[in-house]
């Protein structure tokens, strides 16, 4: 516990003995009469201040994740643990700097618990440890204050937004002869039908086709090789304004959610080769959305080399790819080039943000390219860029 002036009482002191000062000095009765009011002010406001608080607060706070823009919900649980009433309390919630004042209400002594709760919006995407509350009494005047801190520190997490995807080829669609199939997951997929041979699984005889045909056929099956996705997301920050670089990761956010949902296997990682996501079946309670969301929502703009150099690193871990997605931001030509060069994968796809329009080009040697000013035209213009 602290025991302070505040600003108003800060002030009122140093105006107090500038006018005993001037007071005495000029002897002026008045003015000396002020300053002596002001002075007793202050030390009647310190010593209403003094005693100590007899309230216990405890904070929960729900959900501890939430999206981009969402506010958190905060429950306070008072208690009066003290022998008198307690009067109006102040509390105090800091997150990323932002405060936010919260009055409690007066309690009797034995009044029992009571709940107050109170919204806090986070000024951006990122992983916050609120620290305990700071509660406050102030005197009548508001010239000090005695304050406490009670509850314990918790972490929430601001995920990127997630813009939803049509499915495409690469994340699980359907099939140009109008059957589903999920090639990521090494399932059986119908290809065509055939005529029934000696040793065929009566089971895959297809009855409505055989009847119009006048002779057994059998679906015929294939089991296809099961595909991998890495997403790599470039935080160099000379390739980003503020703005752009939150699109990227909003951009990431919505593919890695895209992949999840196919049950494909997913890498995730950063060109800051410090930052990787951990396996999305090793998220809270078996969600793979919320382990590359969590991981999302930390991520930050990083000092890097110029050009090519930082792609190695990123490309170094990535093993079995099939499908690679590049996220950036106005990267030169050179460098995605050198991403063909450096990934030995079957598909390489390029997104890049917030490029003037002026400035975009066409896509690399044996890669697509796409050219987006926010996440929202990315969203739009996703489901034709990756069909043509």
């Amino acid at each position: 516990m602290t025991v302070a002036l505040t600003g108003p009482g800060r002030s009122a002191l140093a105006a107090g003995a500038v006018l005993i000062v001037v007071g005495t000095y000029f002897d002026y009765p008045e003015v000396l009469a002020l300053g002596l009011a002001a002075a007793t002010a202050v030390t009647a406001g310190l010593l209403r201040a003094l005693p100590r608080i007899g309230i216990t607060v405890e904070r929960f706070v729900h959900p501890d994740r939430v999206e981009e823009g969402e506010k958190i919900r905060c429950d306070v649980r008072c208690a009066n643990s003290g022998r008198w009433r307690v009067p109006e309390l102040e509390l105090t919630e800091v997150i990323d700097g932002v405060r936010t004042h919260v009055s409690l209400p007066r309690l009797r002594a034995g009044a029992g618990e009571q709940v107050r709760t109170y919204w806090i919006t986070p000024p951006r995407r990122g992983v916050y440890e609120l620290p305990p509350p700071s509660v406050a009494r102030y005197d009548g005047l508001r010239l000090a204050a005695r304050r406490s801190w009670s509850g314990r520190p918790q972490t929430v997490y601001v995920r990127p937004r997630v813009y939803p995807l049509a499915a495409t080829d690469a994340y699980g669609s359907r099939e140009l002869d109008g059957w589903t199939a999920n090639p990521h997951l090494g399932q059986t997929s119908f290809h065509s039908l055939r005529e029934y041979v000696d040793g065929d699984d009566p089971r895959l005889i297809h009855w409505p086709s055989s009847a119009r045909l006048g002779s057994l056929v059998v679906r015929q099956a294939f089991v296809p090789s099961t595909m991998r996705f890495t997403i790599v997301l470039d935080t160099a920050m000379t390739r980003y304004t503020s703005e752009s670089f939150e699109d990227a990761v909003r951009i990431a956010a919505s593919l890695a959610v895209a992949v999840t949902r196919t049950g494909a296997p997913l890498t995730l990682c950063t060109t800051d080769s410090a930052r990787a996501a951990p396996p999305p079946s090793d998220g809270p309670d078996g969600d793979p959305e919320g382990t590359v969301l969590d991981f999302l929502a930390g991520v930050r703009l990083t000092p890097a080399a110029r050009g090519a150099a930082r792609w190695h690193d990123a490309l170094a871990t990535v093993d079995e790819v099939a499908t690679l997605t590049v996220v950036t931001g106005n990267a030169y030509d050179d460098e995605l080039s050198a991403v063909l060069n450096a990934a030995a994968v079957t598909s390489v796809q390029f997104v890049r943000v917030g490029v003037p329009e002026a400035e975009r080009s066409t896509a690399p040697r044996d890669g697509r390219l796409l050219d987006v000013g926010t996440a929202f035209d990315f969203s739009e213009r996703w489901i034709g860029w990756v069909r043509p």
